[in-house]
């Protein structure tokens, strides 16, 4: 029977982001020794000489390796998703504005809308899932999806409690 060897990593950046990470996914053919093989990319300068004697200067990444590291998968995937969410509350502030008036929004119509204001769709709808009260749903045939934000129903007392009733 042939054996295949599977070897998946993740190569991303942690915390401090000029430190990069290569940290063991799945091995089936040794045990997992821990941790992660760390590098950082760096410019360094090189001189070009052409056969006519013209010299270009110019600086190209370069990997300088710094070791075995401690980072680990979980360490290197929240270090991605905090430094996201600014990126999110961004969106998420887009969506609010765009749906302000209450009414269902074709999400063809807020795609474009999102481009042309240089904001990434995908960004867009991770922000969208962070506002609880987003509505959505399919129209027609082929379906068509549409957004909305539920209109406050009296907006001078938006922000109030009510009072418990006496008695």
């Amino acid at each position: 029977m042939d054996r295949v060897a599977r070897l998946n990593f993740l190569v991303g950046r942690g915390e401090d982001r000029d430190l990069r990470h290569i940290c063991p996914l799945k091995v089936n053919i040794t045990k997992d020794g821990g941790g992660s093989l760390d590098f950082s990319v760096e410019g360094k300068k090189f001189e070009i000489r052409e056969d006519n004697g013209t010299v270009h200067n110019t600086e190209q990444p370069h990997i300088v390796w710094k070791g075995k590291g401690t980072a680990t998968v979980d360490s290197i995937t929240q270090a991605q998703q905090a430094c996201r969410a600014p990126e999110r509350g961004v969106a998420a502030e887009w969506v609010i504005h765009q749906l302000q008036d209450g009414e269902w929004h074709p999400v063809t119509a807020l795609r474009k809308a999102a481009d042309a204001a240089g904001l990434s769709w995908s960004t867009i709808q991770r922000g969208a899932k962070t506002l609880p009260d987003l509505e959505a749903k399919k129209e027609g045939m082929p379906a068509k999806v549409y957004w909305r934000r539920p209109p406050v129903l009296n907006q001078s007392h938006a922000g109030s409690i009510p009072e418990k009733p006496r008695g």
